[in-house]
């Protein structure tokens, strides 16, 4: 556990509009070229793979290689639960539903977890059949389902368990639209449009990037109009993203990245910016120029980059690595 210091809760307040007697508005953007790591999360027992905040950025939770799933307070830095995750081998994903009220954990064993945040209990376990890994889960936008990316993808209802519908396409990415009418999904054949309510396939919204040979992870502007996509292995040395027309389905513009084997993309709340991070690297990009900025992680030796999150509003960016250390960056207080 980690006591941040006052100048480092003071610096991650003012970042996120939130201080210790209130809330301030932000008098301007994020300047991402002013990022820097301003405190570190320590004591994770082993090597942490996934992070995911709260919608109100007062939360940060963590899972890993070990049997529980942890809640930091970016109050005071302090940890507020750990949650028995001793059925799950080891945590690959973690979703706050839209509300903050539930936190979903996927991974190893083919097991799904909802707790309640607040009272942080158990509120739903869910079991898959085939395949025994869970990549990925993410709730609706009004939380009454939730989506899991296992191979295929599975629908699931947050109220009473129920398994909506599964759908055997191989995949690894998917994203929900903003109206939670449509899913996104991307995998080895390409990219395509799902309908949330019926589960039937409506779009094919294009292939691979060239030189690559599966869209890892894709992610939807916050006005619902774009959707960026990150093919993997482009090459060993950069990403390229293509972003598509969520209305059309018609490819826009590619943007290169000079970031290795992408694992996350998430966009900025205002849409100008895509978190595009992989390997040992964490960039910022300009959606409409390509322009990017590397953050200043550090990497620890013989050690390597595992995930990294932005909060709602952009301003604190959370990265983990395999060490167990959160390392949060914002601009220099």
């Amino acid at each position: 556990m980690l006591r941040m210091t006052c100048v480092c809760l003071l610096a991650i307040g003012l970042a996120t509009g939130k201080t210790l007697g209130g809330t301030v508005k932000p008098s301007k953007p994020p300047d991402y070229q002013k990022f820097t790591v301003i405190a570190e999360l320590k004591g994770f027992p082993n090597e942490m793979t996934c992070l995911a905040w709260s919608p109100d950025s007062k939360l940060l939770a963590g899972g890993g290689k070990t049997r529980e799933v942890w809640l930091w307070s970016l109050r005071n830095g302090e940890v507020t639960a750990k949650l028995n995750n001793e059925t799950m081998g080891q945590t690959n994903w973690l979703d706050f539903s839209a509300d903050g009220k539930l936190l979903a954990a996927g991974g190893i064993g083919g097991e799904i977890k909802i707790w309640d945040v607040e009272g942080k209990k158990l509120q739903t376990s869910l079991k898959l059949d085939l395949p025994s890994e869970v990549d990925a889960v993410h709730f609706s936008p009004d939380g009454k389902y939730l989506l899991v990316i296992s191979g295929g993808i599975s629908l699931w209802n947050t109220a009473n368990g129920k398994l909506e519908y599964n759908a055997p396409e191989k995949l690894s990415t998917a994203a929900w639209s903003r109206d939670g009418k449509q899913i996104w999904e991307g995998g080895y054949l390409g990219f395509c449009v799902r309908d949330a309510v019926s589960g039937k396939m409506v779009r094919q919204s294009g292939g691979n990037i060239e030189g690559g040979n599966q869209n890892i992870y894709c992610a939807l502007s916050p006005d619902g109009k774009t959707a960026a996509v990150a093919s993997k292995y482009h090459n060993d040395i950069e990403t390229k993203i293509r972003m598509y027309n969520t209305t059309s389905g018609a490819a826009l513009r590619e943007l290169t990245v000079p970031v290795r084997d992408t694992r996350q993309l998430e966009y900025s709340a205002d849409g100008k910016f895509l978190l595009v991070a992989g390997g040992g690297d964490v960039a910022v990009c300009n959606v409409m120029t390509g322009a990017h900025i590397n953050l200043p992680v550090k990497i620890p030796n013989m050690g390597r980059f595992q995930c990294a999150r932005m909060t709602s509003d952009g301003r604190v960016i959370a990265v983990a690595t395999s060490d167990g250390t959160v390392q949060l960056l914002n601009e220099k207080p």
